[in-house]
């Protein structure tokens, strides 16, 4: 994001630093089936380096997080491996839903990729409320 800020009008100065991001995402998606290492992920601070890019500029690089969120809170991925809880856990801790709010409301749902990406950020909403249905009344 520094780098778009400080090159506003010149794009191709952040436009490649955007696309390793944006396949960064897309790699992380792997670690869906290795909900083990989740813990791991979260001591790390690379949940709350998630939850930071739902306030990316680029709407595409915040709708790939949400993607990824999504995938990564996926309830049955949370109720085959234990300790997968502490993904859900620490995303609502850290405030993350109100991230996904305040994304979903930047989001113009007139466009078929950001009507995607209010779409997939619903469905994090709805893993967690099926994942933690008491916590969320």
């Amino acid at each position: 994001q520094e780098l778009r800020i400080k090159h506003a009008k010149q794009p191709e100065k952040f436009m490649e630093s955007e696309l390793e991001l944006d396949n960064t995402m897309k790699e992380l998606a792997v670690l869906a089936v290795s909900p083990q290492l989740y813990p791991d992920f979260i001591a790390l601070g690379s949940l709350g380096s998630l939850i930071s890019l739902l306030t990316h500029e680029n709407t595409d690089i915040a709708n790939d997080v949400v993607s990824l969120l999504s995938e990564l809170m996926d309830p049955f991925v949370i109720s085959q491996n234990e300790g997968a809880i502490c993904l859900v856990e620490a995303f609502v801790d850290e405030s993350g839903i109100d991230f996904l709010v305040a994304h979903m409301k930047r989001l113009d749902e007139k466009i078929e990729e950001e009507s995607t990406g209010v779409y997939s950020a619903l469905s994090v909403i709805e893993n967690i409320i099926e994942v933690f249905p008491k916590q969320m009344n």
